[in-house]
């Protein structure tokens, strides 16, 4: 009953969102905020105790500042509604793929050749780092059933190559894919196109995939994983690539152009456009029926169990808007400026890296963590690009996604190769260092040459 109370409400949510952007009007931003508190109160208490604790928090420190600060009832009220964009963003765009889960990516396999554990790593990686790309999350089972099915990779031998190749592969994606949720809430905090944000944030992503196939190849000589040498390796089908890789490549840049035209926002622009291309997508390839089912299926259930991550979006944004109202901005935006003058553009940029991989390993997930260190730390103000800030919080979002055990990126992982969270996360360590230590040599470097 909850569940379908929360999917009733939410789709409530949506539906008047869009309505509110077309048609402004205070009425409409009344109920979406009453929705959005009613959302709450049917969440949180229900949550697990970090989640819940975590929510809570916030809720009520926005509220106190609120009451310290005089803040006027109406702001603080509409201020719970402050992140409704980027959940609407969350729930719509999972929609996108729903055509792609119903193909089946066919494979033509060569006889007689082994396939060694560097090779199988490699391949598992790019495939996952592809997919993720266009299908975020979704690419983790689909590359997963690939490896253990088609190539009879044996997941006791195998798990921790699987669960090393998913998790980073598609953590690493998430620093370039236009149609990742981290690329479009940093394009909104930074007030950069997407054509300014790839150029470095699609080679910083490529090189953290050569890096880390050059640490698993010295960590890994020689050995074997696959059994079966009658069921290997590796062409796949065109056809079935070219389903998924050319219509996924023109919305992205129909999608590139819109945003170039219009200033209405990458996060908006994927969110309006999800279901027409979606649809569009399932009748051309013939898949309306599944396409339907599985529409409903998402409004009805995935929704409903995105909830704790719209939770805590809904309380941290609250917290944002109030404290943006409050005097207490000014104080905090005097102090990073401040510390600015003291740690220097480098200082500030390793602190943020860090603040957002801390706060995601307590529990907060990722995407909260940048949209909280996004909305209180203005580039511009300290003197630094917000292109470079911008590279910046993408990369520390993929290693959050990494170093956090509570997120769901490791969390199917974890179902998916039956090896704990927190053993994934701990397999990560090695690669996140490195590449931390890559991320700070090119904050060097562009420093030194600017």
């Amino acid at each position: 009953m909850l569940i379908k109370l929360r999917g009733i409400n939410y789709a409530l949510i949506f539906f008047l969102f869009f309505v509110n952007f077309f048609f402004s009007s205070w009425i409409l931003d009344i109920i979406v905020t009453f929705l959005t508190i009613t959302a709450l109160l049917i969440t949180v208490p229900f949550l697990e105790k970090l989640p819940k604790f975590l929510s809570t928090i916030f809720i009520l420190c926005g509220i106190s500042i609120s009451l310290m600060n005089d803040i006027s009832f109406e702001k603080t009220f509409l201020s719970f509604s402050n992140m409704v964009g980027i959940v609407v963003f969350l729930g719509m765009i999972p929609i996108i793929s729903l055509p792609i889960r119903s193909t089946n990516i066919n494979l033509n396999l060569k006889p007689n050749k082994n396939l060694s554990n560097r090779q199988a790593f490699f391949l598992s990686e790019s495939l996952v780092f592809s997919l993720a790309s266009l299908i975020n999350m979704a690419a983790i089972p689909m590359t997963s059933s690939i490896m253990k099915d088609k190539l009879s990779v044996n997941i006791q031998n195998g798990h921790n190559m699987l669960s090393e190749s998913l998790s980073r592969g598609c953590a690493l994606a998430m620093i370039w894919s236009p149609i990742g949720a981290g690329v479009a809430v940093v394009s909104e905090l930074t007030n950069l196109s997407l054509i300014s944000l790839l150029p470095f944030c699609l080679p910083m992503a490529i090189l953290g995939v050569l890096l880390d196939n050059f640490i698993y190849s010295l960590k890994h000589k020689g050995a074997m994983i696959t059994e079966n040498p009658l069921r290997q390796i590796v062409n796949f089908s065109f056809s079935d690539i070219t389903k998924i890789l050319i219509p996924m490549l023109l919305f992205m840049i129909c999608i590139a152009i819109l945003d170039e035209l219009f200033s209405l926002g990458i996060m908006f622009l994927i969110t309006v456009t999800s279901i027409p291309f979606s649809l569009l997508y399932a009748l051309l390839t013939k898949k309306f029926t599944e396409y339907g089912i599985n529409l409903k299926i998402h409004f009805k259930k995935d929704v409903p169990n995105m909830a704790v991550q719209f939770s805590m979006l809904l309380a941290v944004g609250f917290f944002i808007k109030v404290l943006e109202n409050s005097h207490y901005i000014e104080a905090i935006l005097r102090a990073i400026v401040d510390y600015s003058n003291t740690l220097g553009t480098s200082g500030i940029l390793i602190l943020t890296t860090f603040s957002v991989i801390l706060i995601s390993v307590f529990g907060v997930h990722p995407l909260v963590a940048i949209t909280l260190m996004g909305s209180i730390i203005d580039p511009i103000q300290l003197g630094i690009s917000p292109l470079l800030f911008g590279v910046i919080l993408l990369t520390s979002f993929s290693l959050s996604i990494m170093l956090s055990p509570f997120n769901g990126t490791n969390n199917l992982v974890s179902i998916m190769t039956g090896k704990s969270s927190f053993l994934v996360v701990k397999s990560n360590l090695m690669f996140s260092g490195a590449f931390i230590l890559v991320i700070f040599i090119f904050i060097t470097f562009i420093n030194f040459i600017n």
